[in-house]
């Protein structure tokens, strides 16, 4: 809950805070992808790249922020289960955006692979299954992560 409250309230460096130092971000551009290393992903980023997508989220000059984009981000459907090096945390997202005069909806599964750390779990992985991936939907122009 608390990274879809940083995400609605563009607090997007503290986001990237939540993720390990290797932590990745990956949303697949194929249902049931098995991996982001042979095949194409609509994102798939390690905190390095996660910082830089924050640093252009805030700049005064990115252009796909003018105006900036309003955000929700529900989250539910939460299922925890503990493994070997941590947490394994299965949800439903629905992700709504509006921005000039347009809103539009995303929905998918996210799995969250996280590990403990002091005052609380650091993100390994999160991943976004998005129902509609495969199709030509306008993914590609999203700013704010899912």
């Amino acid at each position: 809950f608390r990274e879809a409250r940083l995400l609605d309230e563009c607090r997007f460096d503290a986001w990237v805070e939540l993720f390990e130092p290797d932590g990745r971000y990956w949303v697949p551009m194929a249902w049931d992808q098995p991996d982001p290393d042979n095949h194409v992903s609509l994102i798939h980023e390690g905190v390095d790249l996660l910082r830089l997508r924050s640093q252009r989220l805030q700049h005064e000059r990115t252009v796909s922020q003018w105006p900036p984009s309003r955000t929700c981000h529900q989250v539910s459907n939460i299922e925890i289960e503990a493994d070997d090096s941590g947490w394994l945390v299965r949800s439903a997202l629905v992700f709504i955006e509006y921005r000039r005069n347009e809103q539009r909806y995303f929905a998918g599964r996210v799995r969250h692979a996280l590990k403990p750390r002091a005052g609380g779990f650091g993100i390994v992985l999160k991943r976004v299954d998005l129902l509609n991936c495969d199709t030509d939907a306008g993914h590609l122009r999203m700013a704010i992560p899912f």
